[in-house]
C-alpha cells in the first residue's frame, strides 16, 4: 500500500483567521481517497499525484479540506472505498455496477477512449460486431463503456487481460494483441514516457472513438453517514474552481509543465 499527502495551508489559515482563507467544511477536515496508477492523470510518482489529483485536491482546498491519497491496484482501490475503509476513490466512469455501491460527484474530467493498434497491422471498425474475432487487450478493473462491458461479461469478445496499461502496450507492440482500448491522451503519454521513439512511432489509434467525452467522477460509498456531505463539499469547491477560471488555468499549466500532447477527442 502506498500513501501520499496533498498538503495545503487552509487549516493553518483558518487558525490564524487569515482573511479569505476557507475554513474546513463542517465535519470534513480531511478526506482519504484511494486511487490507482493512471499517469498522467493519477500517479504516486508525479507532482501533486497527477493532473486529476491536483484538480480534486484544489476543489477540496476551496472548502478548506485536505486530501490524503492511497495508491493501490484498481480493484483493491475500489474495494477499499466500497467497504468504507477509505472515504472514496478517484477517478471513475459511471456504470450500473458502480452506481449500486457508490454516489458520484459532478464531472471532474472527461475521457475519450480509442483503440490503439500497430500501424503495420491496419484495423477498422464501425460497430461493436466488428470487434468479434479481434484479439483485444483490456486492463484489470477498467470500464470501457456499457456496451463493451456487457459483451465482455457475456464472453462475446476475445480478450487478453493485463494488470496495467503498460503491460497491454507491451503486448500490442509485440503482436500478442491486435488492439487495445485506452484513453487517447494517456495512451500517447504512456508511449512517450515508457517506450523509445522507434517503438512508440509504430503505434497509432483509430479515429472512431470507443468512448467520447465520458465524465470521470469522484465516488464515495453509499450509506455511510458523511458520504453525501463529502460530495456536497467537493461539488461546491469544484464549482468555485470553474467559476473563477482556476480550473482551466490548472489544466493549461499542467499541460505546459508536462508537455502533454493534447490529442483531440473528436
Amino acid at each position: 500500500m502506498k500513501r501520499g499527502f496533498f498538503v495545503l495551508f487552509a487549516l493553518i489559515g483558518c487558525m490564524l483567521l487569515a482573511p479569505g482563507r476557507p475554513c474546513p467544511a463542517a465535519g470534513v477536515g480531511r478526506v482519504r481517497l484511494t486511487s490507482g496508477e493512471w499517469p498522467p492523470y493519477l500517479s504516486e510518482n508525479m507532482a501533486h499525484f497527477g493532473l486529476v489529483s491536483l484538480l480534486v485536491s484544489s476543489a477540496f482546498a476551496e472548502e478548506g479540506v485536505v486530501v490524503e491519497y492511497g495508491f493501490f491496484p484498481w480493484l483493491r482501490s475500489l474495494e477499499l472505498a466500497r467497504s468504507g475503509e477509505w472515504d472514496g476513490s478517484v477517478i471513475w466512469l459511471r456504470n450500473s455496477e458502480r452506481e449500486h455501491d457508490f454516489l458520484f460527484s459532478d464531472p471532474v474530467y472527461f475521457s475519450c477512449q480509442a483503440f490503439f493498434h500497430r500501424r503495420d497491422r491496419p484495423f477498422d471498425w464501425n460497430c461493436y460486431e466488428d470487434l468479434r474475432g479481434v484479439k483485444i487487450g483490456v486492463s484489470l478493473g477498467y470500464s470501457y463503456g456499457n456496451k463493451f462491458d456487457r459483451m465482455l461479461e457475456n464472453g462475446e469478445l476475445d480478450v487478453d487481460v493485463a494488470q496495467t496499461d503498460r503491460m497491454n502496450m507491451n503486448k500490442l507492440l509485440s503482436g500478442r494483441i491486435d488492439i487495445f482500448p485506452i484513453n487517447v491522451e494517456i495512451g500517447y503519454y504512456l508511449l512517450r514516457a515508457d517506450f523509445p521513439p522507434g517503438l512508440a512511432n509504430l503505434v497509432t489509434h483509430h479515429p472512431r472513438l470507443l468512448i467520447n467525452n465520458r465524465a470521470l467522477h469522484l465516488i464515495v460509498p453509499r450509506g455511510l453517514p458523511r458520504s453525501r456531505t463529502i460530495l456536497q463539499v467537493f461539488n461546491r469547491g469544484l464549482k468555485k474552481l470553474h467559476d473563477s477560471g482556476a480550473f482551466d488555468r490548472l489544466v493549461q499549466e499542467w499541460h505546459q509543465m508536462e508537455s502533454l500532447s493534447q490529442q483531440p477527442c473528436n
